[in-house]
């Protein structure tokens, strides 16, 4: 009777956990379902704005004032884009969907739109922002682009965020490896 009362009792635990389990797979669905559309549904709107701001920017006969309100406007939302891709990429590395694409990409251009964006969060702090950049580093690096400024662009912005007065540096410099020329 012992022998058959474990059996029984390790069976119903057994049951139990394969309940949890589908319900946590079901919830994490759910989840990712919701962020996925979500996403697209801000998304959208967020690709009008930049467009539109970018138009007007354009325009031949607009002030200098509603050029920097755009510019604002502008990156605001590449900013607000960038969360948004943030909370599908943890979401993507939860559910191990992450991709990691290698292809050919300017290191001088990421690091534009870095230094572009630390200096426009910066704001009025007495902060400035040094590159230094190693001359034998290749024009054109291959890897993901868009992890890497994500990367980047998570540092260079939260030292600006937490620097009150000084500099931020920015030290760029890269390294043979075996076998892999640097030039």
């Amino acid at each position: 009777f012992a022998q058959c009362f474990v059996v029984k009792l390790y069976q119903t635990k057994v049951q139990e956990i394969v309940e949890r389990n589908q319900l946590l797979n079901k919830s994490q669905k759910s989840k990712d379902e919701f962020l996925a559309n979500m996403s697209h549904e801000i998304r959208t709107p967020m690709n009008a704005i930049i467009g539109m701001t970018e138009l007007i920017m354009r325009e031949e006969d607009t002030s200098e004032k509603v050029q920097e309100y755009c510019y604002n406007i502008q990156s605001s939302g590449e900013n607000l884009l960038a969360i948004i891709n943030d909370i599908l990429d943890f979401s993507k590395i939860e559910s191990g969907k992450m991709n990691i694409y290698y292809e050919p990409y300017s290191i001088a251009s990421v690091i534009q739109d870095v230094a572009n964006t630390a200096m426009f969060r910066r704001g009025f702090k007495d902060v400035e922002i040094i590159i230094d950049c190693d001359p034998m580093i290749p024009k054109q690096l291959i890897g993901d682009v868009v992890r890497n400024r994500q990367i980047l662009m998570n540092l260079v912005t939260n030292a600006v965020k937490y620097t009150e007065k000084g500099h931020v540096f920015i030290s760029l410099s890269c390294y043979n490896k075996e076998g892999v020329n640097c030039l």
